[in-house]
């Protein structure tokens, strides 16, 4: 573990199409491992500090506008400090900053193929974000809060030259365009070592074609040990491609997340698909 101060697991759920029919998607929180020290869990915002509390539910109204109507809450990470600090003492020497309270919420959309997203807002002690809700500022850009369906980005795809019945979907979140997008990712042939994969993302709002490219991966053992993402020469949008590849290039010893197959999870074998775009 000494190449990696912290690894992120993102709980999200890779469906499969069957036929020519994309099941609804889910995507599920994203854990922060903090080594041998486990956070502690509620399902009670009543735990959070009143004046956090208020305050981040505040800002969420400001910031999603009618949308904050449809989130649920449903669960809170809480880090005490002195108990980070007694049960994994290498935390002193994180590069980053550790989350206070680390706040879930729901939503379903399954009339355009959500079948459940859980976005997190991450806040420091006295409830400054650490790290934005990952859904778009709906209150600034109302226009966001239309969206195509899954089937309907698919045909985007494959229009594309993205084969239909070989896509796995995903429903993600781009902090650069503030903006949901849908995400196909169809598997190449490799060798065994390698996995490579063609990747698209569709806009979830406007059906516009974000970013597409190839992303490769080895897998060592249970842990994924480099990732790139091949993005093209000539990019539709050139300072988005730029800060999109930095934001992926691979650093040891800073969070990325892992995308692991439904079948692999138990084990924890995963490759990384992408890393962490915040």
């Amino acid at each position: 573990m000494k190449n990696f101060a912290v690894l992120i697991l993102t709980l999200a759920t890779l469906n499969a199409c069957t036929s020519a029919h994309l099941r609804p998607v889910t995507k599920g929180p994203a854990l922060m491992w903090l080594g041998r020290y486990d956070p502690i869990e509620s399902k009670s915002l009543s735990d959070v500090p009143e004046q956090v509390r208020l305050k981040v539910l505040d800002h969420l109204r400001k910031r999603l506008g009618p949308f904050a109507d449809r989130l649920k809450f449903t669960g809170v990470r809480i880090v005490d400090f002195d108990r980070l600090a007694h049960d994994e003492p290498s935390s002193k020497d994180y590069h980053y900053e550790v989350y206070a309270y680390d706040l879930q919420f729901e939503f379903q959309m399954r009339s355009v193929g959500i079948d459940s997203y859980t976005a997190q807002i991450k806040l420091r002690s006295d409830g400054s974000i650490l790290q934005e809700i990952d859904l778009p500022a709906f209150a600034e850009s109302p226009e966001k809060l239309g969206f195509i369906s899954l089937e309907h980005a698919a045909s985007i795809a494959s229009s594309k030259g993205y084969e239909h019945k070989a896509l796995y979907p995903q429903i993600v979140y781009l902090e650069e365009t503030d903006s949901l997008a849908w995400k196909f990712q169809e598997k190449i042939p490799d060798d065994g070592l390698v996995t490579q994969s063609k990747v698209i993302f569709v806009s979830a709002h406007n059906g516009e074609v974000l970013l597409k490219g190839t992303s490769s991966s080895i897998t060592i053992g249970d842990r994924a040990s480099s990732c790139k993402f091949h993005l093209p020469k000539a990019a539709k949008r050139p300072g988005l491609t730029q800060a999109l590849a930095r934001r992926i290039t691979f650093a040891s010893q800073r969070p990325f997340h892992m995308w692991s197959e439904p079948s692999s999870q138990s084990n924890c074998r995963a490759s990384v698909r992408r890393l962490a775009w915040h």
